[in-house]
């Protein structure tokens, strides 16, 4: 005889009814919908699907995000399709930037779509020549008509999380448009045109797709852009105040070559940027659409140099069209905190460059955008690792001459400090001839001359601090610059004692060099002087030479200009406040991978007693690193 089951037998009690509900609502599930913000989703609660922000996040205060929408092929055939003409691309671009499949979280998710060279820029855009100027195409860059959907990255879903990012700092109308819940697709244009379209018709129309869906308008995707190009400025710009519009270079020329594979890349580049800095500041959910976009974009750039035989043969335009992208993807990789993969990318640089700047050209000067790009060259070149093992983009003799062309222009990157960024591959140079004879027995000859060229390097640098002197004395509104140029100055210098001629960072000399450019650096940061965002190679190259305080020595004391004083604040702690600084205020991930270096120094120095190159330590690292 089978017994009974204990839950049969409360079921059977006076009270067994009343356990038994309350047992079934507590197994009660709560309805859920696949259609919900990820939020609930995570928290197991209904949503009621209110865009932009639903009813429970905004009731418990949450943050609302939603799942990205993927632009659907028509067919499985054309899914077929594309898969196979992307995937291999993908791939090799994964393998020279040193990713695995796995590297990234979500990779995976990403569309396919055929390269853009697939098909002739003619049969996409009638009418338009390979290769057009600012003036002759829609300044505006988003989707619509200039992307065909086949071939957008900048999908349905990518525009509505963008939108309900930048809203809040559009306009008062575009925000309250977007933010009413009204589908955005079928409200009208402002009467207002932005500036950076030409005329009305050249607008932008709203992205094809659901017309139920709260999509930005043509004037709403423009704002946006100039949104993240406005945040993109205050990072490629010395000084926010003295060139506002110091991005505008790149975006021009992706404007005037939206017509052509380079120019198309060029734009992803500018957004993988943005994105990626944004998800750098904490926004996360910009992550999938920075990778989609870096990947894409420099594939199609890598694609197009590999299959020019002689960059000569191509139109100028194009050439500085892929410059501009390989400039914007190696600024993507060192925001994305990336220590591998530099390599391909300099040595197009290199090709493009030696086709576009000659000795023979600098006499007759540059356009502005050209020698934008220019001046980006030099300054990402002084501040790469691979100056010292490989040795400069653009020779110095030519880099010097087209700076000395505009000597005493302030520039967005370098200020006044240009001629200076021109002398560091000679310091370079030294630095790997003296890291290369340290195994080795040095000759009298040998010890003589790279003593000698060390001193004629310091005496060129005095030379200059001598000329910044008399433009301040002529120029008084100069004064300003002068913090950052002498820091990069005294930057050099520390480069030519502590890498060139081996002397320890406990030389007085050094220890004297290494507390004048701290003080600088501090005044910078704390006046808001222009140049800091422009620091993170002074910042390193200080840093290292840094030292601890010990018995034989008193502690550094910090005083400042009203005459109060803390002490026992030695040099290290003070390169360490800097270097947070940098990371909170920059938000590229190569500050923190630098500062890694930098500790690493640290550890094996013996307090500044000994010396120890920085090269070694990044060897041992087997890193890639550009202080930029």
């Amino acid at each position: 005889m089978l017994s009974e089951s204990p839950s049969h037998t409360a079921d059977a009690s006076p009270h067994g009814s009343a356990l038994g509900a309350q047992k079934q609502r507590m197994r009660r599930k709560a309805s859920r919908t696949r259609a919900g913000c990820v939020t609930c989703k995570s928290r197991r609660k209904r949503c009621d699907m209110v865009k932009s922000r639903c009813g429970d996040c905004t009731r418990l205060n949450l943050e609302c995000e939603w799942p990205a929408m993927k632009r659907i092929a028509k067919t499985t055939e054309d899914v077929a399709h594309l898969e196979r003409s992307l995937s291999p691309r993908v791939g090799a671009v994964l393998e020279e930037q040193g990713l695995s499949p796995g590297a990234t979280s979500h990779l995976e998710s990403f569309v396919p779509r055929p390269s853009p060279d697939s098909l002739s820029t003619s049969n996409l855009h009638a009418g338009w020549p390979p290769h057009t100027r600012a003036d002759d195409v829609p300044q505006d860059l988003f989707g619509g008509n200039l992307f065909p959907p086949q071939f957008n990255l900048i999908d349905d879903a990518i525009l509505q999380l963008w939108a309900e990012t930048c809203t809040p700092f559009l306009s008062d109308d575009t925000g309250q448009a977007f933010s009413s819940g009204h589908p955005l697709s079928t409200l009208p244009l402002s009467a207002t045109v932005p500036d950076s379209a030409p005329n009305a018709n050249n607008t932008i129309s709203s992205m094809p797709g659901d017309s139920s869906s709260t999509l930005p308008d043509g004037t709403t995707q423009t704002q946006i852009l100039r949104y993240f190009r406005d945040r993109l400025a205050s990072l490629l710009s010395y000084d926010e105040v003295l060139f506002p519009n110091a991005f505008h270079a790149f975006h021009a020329t992706a404007s005037a070559n939206i017509g052509n594979s380079a120019g198309r890349a060029l734009h992803y580049g500018i957004l993988a940027l943005a994105s990626r800095h944004m998800f750098n500041k904490g926004q996360l959910c910009f992550e999938r659409i920075s990778e989609q976009l870096g990947v894409e974009g420099s594939a199609i750039i890598m694609q197009r140099l590999k299959g020019i035989p002689r960059i000569e043969g191509i139109a100028e335009e194009e050439s500085i069209t892929l410059l501009a992208g390989l400039l914007m993807f190696i600024m993507y990789k060192f925001c994305r905190g990336d220590v591998w993969g530099f390599g391909s990318y300099f040595t197009q640089l290199k090709r493009l460059c030696e086709a576009l700047f000659t000795l023979r050209q600098a006499t007759k000067g540059l356009s502005n955008t050209k020698f934008s790009f220019l001046e980006n060259v030099v300054y990402h070149d002084s501040s790469g690792c691979s100056l010292y093992t490989h040795g400069p983009i653009i020779d110095p003799e030519i880099s010097t001459a087209y700076a000395n062309t505009q000597r005493g222009i302030p520039h967005a990157l370098t200020g006044l400090a240009l001629p200076l960024y021109c002398i560091v591959p000679r310091i370079a140079k030294l630095v790997h001839q003296s890291r290369a004879h340290r195994s080795g027995i040095w000759t009298d000859q040998e010890i003589a001359e790279i003593v000698n060229e060390a001193d004629d390097l310091e005496a060129t640098l005095e030379k200059e601090r001598m000329w910044l002197e008399s433009l301040i004395r002529d120029q008084p509104d100069m004064a300003s610059h002068r913090y950052f140029y002498d820091a990069f100055r005294i930057a050099c210098l520390l480069q030519i004692k502590c890498f060139v001629l081996c002397q320890p960072p406990d030389a007085l000399h050094v220890r004297l060099l290494v507390r004048d450019a701290l003080l600088l650096l501090e005044t910078m940061e704390s006046l808001n002087l222009p140049g800091f965002v422009s620091s993170h190679w002074i910042i390193f190259t200080v840093s290292i030479c840094s030292t601890l305080p010990n018995d034989n020595r008193p502690d550094t004391t910090l005083t400042y200009r009203s005459g109060s004083s803390q002490s026992k604040i030695d040099d290290r702690q003070r390169a360490s406040k800097l270097y947070a600084t940098a990371i909170d205020k920059l938000a590229f991930l190569n500050v923190s991978r630098s500062r890694r270096i930098v500790e690493k120094v640290w550890d094996q120095n013996q307090g500044g007693r000994i010396s120890v190159h920085w090269l070694d330590v990044l060897a041992d690292f087997d890193w890639e690193i550009i202080f930029a």
